[in-house]
């Protein structure tokens, strides 16, 4: 799956598999009190206060990730042939810090042009 995002007149699209997608889905919970989004294996808060307070929002489940996924993959090829000649592909299965390293620095780029 690759996630679209769109900032005039540039484009990103963040790629992962569908599996690692559907993963990061069912692992996610918020923590109520703050708003703070923390993931089961990859982002568990040490304090036991906020892990008390975590829940799974709602439509997150894996079932729920997979239709999502199916109806994308219905619609990707239309959405990615508007922007083609603004797009650029980013490897969102990678660290955080990473992803958002090269999409900044695409949309930098584009900015720099205009």
């Amino acid at each position: 799956m690759s996630l679209l995002y769109n900032s005039q007149p540039s484009s990103v699209v963040l790629e992962a598999p569908d599996t690692v997608l559907v993963e990061r889905a069912a692992g996610k919970r918020i923590d109520t009190k703050t708003g703070d989004v923390y993931h089961t294996t990859f982002d568990w808060p040490g304090n036991p206060e906020v892990q008390e307070r975590l829940e799974e929002p709602e439509g997150q489940s894996e079932e729920a990730m997979v239709q999502r996924l199916v109806l994308y993959h219905r619609h990707l090829h239309g959405i990615l042939r508007c922007y083609s000649q603004v797009v650029k592909t980013v490897n969102a299965d990678q660290p955080k810090a990473d992803v958002f390293s090269q999409g900044k620095g695409w949309l930098s780029l584009i900015v720099d042009l205009l």
